[in-house]
């Protein structure tokens, strides 16, 4: 963690909490892969989703200040009104999520990408508006690409059965403390799916891109009014 720091006593606190685990359907921030500002419709709330606590044990904490660093250990116990969390079924948990999260990041890229085409055509949608005539020149074009464009973002983020929901199941291992129940196991065998899934629907409408741009252009819709 980092936190700003000025001249003088500076006070900052840890939770006994891990890094937060990226969620899918957040467009990603400078500085935030996985994480960021919330992607369109895609219903998850917040700018950061907090991690789950670590797990009793006995941890290295290192300050740093530019070249200056002081080291110590710290052990964590379990909170004793708890049960004892299954320790080598919550550590493998814990890296089969792992395995997860550079997909989820490279996911919440695409879907930035994907999520740019929204505003080209609601630019398309306001000019349109303008002119019947116009409107009826470029239906042709504009509105069945609208349409599986909306049909898209329908399948990433609807809910309760949208690929963005199923994908996020993974976060099940962040939390489980124990073996999974066969009905977590068959939700989080259905990750890897919902990423293929997902990916390959937002490489097709971010492919078709280009080229509905040309044919709106090819319509004589200034096209400094779709990009601008």
């Amino acid at each position: 963690m980092e936190v700003p720091v000025k001249k003088g006593f500076n006070r900052l606190s840890w939770r006994f909490d891990r890094n937060a685990a990226p969620v899918a359907g957040m467009i990603p921030r400078t500085g935030q892969e996985g994480q960021g500002r919330q992607g369109g419709g895609a219903g998850f709330q917040g700018a950061r989703m907090g991690g789950g606590r670590v797990l009793p044990g006995t941890y290295k904490v290192k300050m740093t200040l530019g070249e200056e660093s002081s080291t110590t250990e710290i052990t964590i116990l379990n909170d004793p009104r708890m049960e004892s969390p299954d320790i080598e079924a919550a550590n493998k948990n814990l890296a089969e999520a792992d395995s997860y999260i550079p997909k989820i990041i490279a996911l919440n890229q695409l879907y930035e990408k994907f999520s740019e085409i929204s505003t080209v055509i609601t630019k398309v949608d306001e000019y349109v508006g303008m002119d019947s005539r116009i409107a009826e020149e470029v239906k042709d074009v504009h509105n069945p690409f609208k349409e599986k464009y909306t049909t898209a973002e329908r399948r990433l983020t609807g809910r309760p059965e949208g690929l963005f929901v199923k994908i996020n199941n993974y976060r099940i291992l962040t939390t489980s403390t124990r073996e999974l129940t066969a009905d977590e196991i068959a939700q989080v065998a259905a990750v890897s799916g919902a990423i293929e899934e997902a990916t390959k629907l937002m490489n097709e409408i971010i492919s078709e891109g280009p080229q509905y741009l040309e044919k709106i252009k090819a319509k004589k819709i200034p096209l400094e009014v779709v990009i601008r």
